[in-house]
């Protein structure tokens, strides 16, 4: 099957269409864009030969706007499939006041950037994955959906110490 988006991976393409979320969510992949700070630069090619960066932002107004119940349920979804993901909502969890409401996802299965493994071991300690490494308190997923992240984190970086 294609990727869903270019700048996906087949491996995180195949885990996002496992956890049922409508592909249209997805915006951002691979980007320079200065206030992401780099951490949708490309991450690697994968065995298809896709480029691909392990973070991607998920609309949550668009194709429908979505509650913050149905957020949660979002991010759990994607939590189950190996991704951690936040939500960022301006002014809550560290981030700015200024900026756009959307969902932060790092797909946990493939080589990526040290900014982004910093993200994954935030949200393993429930830390909202910004330079502050404050708590996040939005949300928090099931014990198994962060064991599942976990596993496939340590699959390509050894065993954690958090």
């Amino acid at each position: 099957m294609p990727v869903l988006k270019k700048g996906m991976s087949q491996a995180a393409s195949d885990a996002f269409a496992a956890a049922g979320i409508n592909p249209a969510r997805i915006g951002q992949t691979i980007g320079n864009a200065p206030a992401s700070a780099g951490v949708h630069k490309q991450d690697g090619v994968d065995a298809f030969g896709n480029s691909y960066t392990c973070a991607l932002d998920l609309s949550v107004v668009h194709p429908s706007p979505l509650t913050d119940g149905a957020v949660k349920q979002v991010l759990e979804a994607l939590a189950g499939h190996g991704f951690a993901a936040f939500y960022r909502c301006p002014g809550s969890d560290g981030w700015p006041a200024g900026q756009a409401r959307h969902i932060h996802a790092v797909y946990a299965g493939e080589k990526m950037k040290p900014a982004l493994q910093a993200q994954i071991k935030d949200w393993l300690l429930g830390r909202n994955g910004l330079v502050g490494h404050a708590e996040y308190r939005f949300w928090q997923p099931e014990e198994a959906h962060r064991q599942v992240v976990r596993q496939l984190f340590e699959a390509h970086y050894g065993a954690l110490a958090v």
